[in-house]
């Protein structure tokens, strides 16, 4: 489903994916805890636009739903440049760290790239992407990868309104976590050899990048 806000010249859009309580909670006003993190408005790299500057992020939680909002510096428009050449995907993306005690290794690194053997502190991240044709919004489990398995993808709901990006992840995918640190990235998702390799490019992020909530 795709909406436009009344009365404003930025656009605004709300997609579900069977999990509508979780937008109209956010909609109806609802009073939620929340914590919320800052940074500096033009410390973007890359030369990129104002709307991949990240100049807040807040997380709340009510009901075992968790809503992560990013606040860029600039409207996002309804098609984002991909630039520089290379780019194939723009991000906007919450990252959890779940398990001080666990590291996974590999993806998003590309297979045989140096980086695939580091273990970033990360078991997912939950992003709005644009690929160039259509925005979506997905929870990136990589918690698997710690018994050599696979990440998994779910879908879940988000918006985009203006310089705001919402997304809502039910608490049951992630364990339904009592606290965790979190930290918020805009990235860009490259090519490398002229093949499509889910590597990120992090254009922007908040310092520091891994913040406890709550």
């Amino acid at each position: 489903m795709r909406t436009f806000a009344a009365g404003k010249s930025a656009p605004r859009w709300i997609t579900s994916v069977g999990l509508g309580a979780m937008v109209a909670l956010s909609a109806s006003g609802q009073a939620l805890a929340m914590t919320t993190y800052t940074d500096p408005v033009g410390d973007v790299s890359f030369h990129a636009p104002a709307y991949a500057d990240i100049v807040a992020g807040t997380v709340s939680e009510d009901a075992g739903i968790f809503e992560f909002t990013v606040k860029v510096a600039d409207a996002i428009p309804q098609t984002p440049a991909l630039t520089p050449p290379g780019v194939q995907a723009l991000r906007w993306v919450a990252s959890l760290d779940l398990d001080s005690t666990t590291f996974p290794a590999g993806w998003p690194a590309a297979p045989g790239d140096s980086r695939s053997a580091q273990a970033p502190p990360a078991e997912g991240f939950v992003a709005v992407v644009w690929d160039g044709s259509a925005f979506s919004a997905t929870w990136f489990d990589r918690r698997p990868l710690l018994t050599g398995g696979e990440y998994t993808a779910t879908s879940v709901p988000f918006e985009v309104d203006g310089d705001t990006v919402r997304m809502w992840l039910d608490g049951a995918l992630i364990g339904d976590p009592a606290s965790f640190r979190i930290g918020f990235a805009t990235a860009a998702v490259t090519t490398k050899l002229g093949t499509i390799v889910d590597q990120k490019q992090i254009v922007d992020y908040l310092q520091p990048f891994y913040n406890p909530y709550p």
